[in-house]
């Protein structure tokens, strides 16, 4: 008898050893598969595949009171209805990246992907097209991936896959390479000089940047704003600035004649206004004649030797 009881249970797939329950009414799942120990509680054995059925990330399935008895009595289960019908609802856990985390690991990986050819003052990436609520399996939460696919320098177009187990989503993106420039910390009033101390760098985008931008410190300090006040953080132009006028037009002048053996003074009557570098005509109280000078002080001029010949 007993050996039949055996064959008996071979054949139907279950041994029972002990009662079997329900686990809840609410069930998180975790991977694809729905198998009968994910429902039910006990202690049984089979030779069969235990898998319900196969769900995909974010899916809600509900075991009714008929799916529930089609189960037990599928694989033999000793599980007895309770007085009050009952159901199983089972959701399949999932992990959904948010905008920034994306561009975050999209950022990454392309920094690995240029390599070499990364530039210091590096890119802003900006997501152009992606699906918005992606479900992903809550099992990669930690293992989901970006994978460069194409990257265009000329366009600054992107195309990159995420990849999360057997899932794929395409992501695009562009590219902003990033440069760094001097802008003020605090405005600056007409007739102030810029120090370096008012100064800081930061990262904008190439094509903000055009031919009047300054985009050197050392080309900012000593200049004074010009026209209108300078406010902080903003990309200063070559005509928002100049230097302070050291000469003014009509004022006498001390002109230094340089040479490698001899430097020689005299006085001269400026032309011409202008700050300091610059390249203005003055004459020669003495000798009257008119020279070219470049303005090295207050009031002050040098001339090249050979230039005063």
């Amino acid at each position: 008898m007993r050996a039949l009881i055996i064959v008996w249970s071979l054949v139907v797939g279950f041994t029972a050893q002990g009662v079997v329950m329900l686990k809840g009414e609410k069930i998180t799942l975790q991977g694809p598969l729905l198998k009968v120990e994910d429902v039910f509680s006990g202690q049984f054995h089979t030779l069969k595949d235990t898998t319900i059925v196969t769900m995909q990330p974010g899916e809600q399935v509900t075991l009714k009171p008929h799916n529930l008895k089609a189960i037990a009595e599928k694989w033999n289960l000793d599980w007895v209805p309770g007085a009050v019908p009952q159901q199983v609802v089972v959701f399949r856990e999932t992990f959904e990246p948010q905008a920034q985390e994306i561009l975050d690991k999209l950022s990454s990986t392309f920094k690995s992907y240029l390599g070499a050819a990364y530039q210091p003052s590096g890119y802003e990436i900006e997501l152009v097209s992606f699906k918005k609520s992606l479900k992903l399996p809550s099992e990669d939460r930690d293992r989901w991936s970006i994978q460069i696919q194409s990257y265009s320098p000329a366009s600054g177009t992107l195309q990159a896959a995420l990849l999360a187990g057997d899932f794929q989503e395409s992501v695009s993106a562009r590219v902003h390479p990033l440069q760094e420039v001097p802008v003020l910390t605090e405005i600056k009033q007409l007739g102030e000089p810029i120090r370096a101390q008012d100064l800081t760098l930061i990262k904008v985008r190439q094509s903000l940047v055009d031919a009047r931008t300054v985009i050197a410190a050392e080309d900012l300090i000593g200049n004074t704003p010009k026209g209108k006040s300078l406010l902080p953080s903003t990309l200063i132009k070559t005509d928002q600035i100049s230097l302070p006028q050291l000469v003014k037009k009509g004022n006498l002048v001390t002109i230094t004649y340089a040479s490698p053996v001899m430097q020689i003074t005299t006085k001269g009557k400026a032309l011409e206004s202008g700050g300091r570098r610059d390249m203005i005509r003055v004459m020669n109280t003495s000798s009257k004649k008119i020279i070219d000078a470049e303005i090295t002080g207050a009031d002050t001029v040098t001339v090249a030797a050979d230039s005063a010949s």
